[in-house]
């Protein structure tokens, strides 16, 4: 996925001209694609309804966030909030496709993440975590 070799833009209008192209090109993305036919897949594979559920909102704010650049009004370069977009397809994608295939994800390490946990909650020190800012 790539976006347009667009540069900066130098007023409001090519702001819009710029974002809309952006969308434009997300929305042709294969990706954008490859997602909606993995999550037609899911649920013929019977995944839980919590789990579609969960691709389902990750979609909607995809395709808000779309809609948000088609409709652009600000007077702030899209390009970084349509990198965002292309992230979050890349991620969804991947969330359902380690569903298809859960070989997919054998070759990850959770080392870090058993040692994390390991160190157990301390609700004391989450607050104070909070509270200092």
């Amino acid at each position: 996925m790539k976006l347009p070799d667009l540069p900066l833009s130098q007023n409001e209008y090519q702001t819009t001209l710029f974002a809309k192209a952006y969308a434009d090109s997300i929305k042709a993305y294969p990706q954008l694609m490859q997602l909606k036919r993995k999550r037609i897949q899911a649920q013929e594979e019977s995944a839980p309804e919590w789990f579609l559920r969960m691709v389902d909102i990750d979609i909607d704010y995809i395709l808000f966030r779309i809609e948000q650049l088609e409709h652009w009004g600000h007077d702030d370069d899209p390009r970084v909030f349509a990198s965002n977009i292309q992230q979050s397809i890349r991620i969804a994608i991947d969330m359902v496709s380690n569903f298809l295939n859960p070989s997919r994800m054998l070759w990850g390490s959770v080392k870090r993440t058993e040692a994390w946990l390991a160190d157990g909650y301390n609700e004391t020190e989450e607050q104070a975590i909070i509270s200092n800012g």
